[in-house]
């Protein structure tokens, strides 16, 4: 049997991205062997992505649409299928993998919550609009997953 934390393999999608970048650089020099999914890949075929991360350590999600330009109800459509459909595709691939990575990371961003408080990950005081719904749908997304795992 393979042991994962021998392993060390780590794929980034969306690792070519602002934050994917420094991410990319901090795992390398702390020995993890890692690997920046293409989008071809995590936008593709589900057993083609199950093949690429079977036995793997670790998948990093921050895929998603640059956030940095204008939110036209276009960019807002893209920037919100582009991160629902990658975790979804990514989700479902680990799903298919004979030895499924140890760990799944999904980043979402901080605006998930309102900014009159200090928060937790259990914090339920979101806050409003495009960047918060998208958040929600996203978290929302992951746990419907979880739950039919369980």
């Amino acid at each position: 049997m393979v042991n994962l934390l021998d392993k060390k393999q780590i794929f980034i999608a969306g690792g070519s991205g602002f934050a994917g970048q420094y991410l990319l650089r901090f795992l390398k020099s702390n020995g993890f062997s890692v690997d920046v999914l293409p989008r071809k890949i995590y936008r593709g075929n589900l057993q083609t992505l199950a093949a690429t991360l079977d036995g793997s350590f670790a998948v990093i999600n921050l895929a998603g649409a640059s956030m940095n330009r204008r939110w036209t109800a276009k960019n807002k459509k893209e920037m919100w299928e582009s991160r629902i459909d990658s975790t979804r595709n990514i989700v479902n691939a680990i799903q298919l993998c004979k030895i499924a990575p140890h760990r799944f990371i999904n980043a979402s961003a901080v605006g998930i919550y309102d900014n009159a408080n200090t928060h937790s990950e259990q914090s339920t005081l979101f806050g409003n609009g495009f960047l918060s719904e998208l958040c929600q749908a996203w978290k929302k997304l992951l746990l419907s997953i979880l739950l039919q795992r369980s």
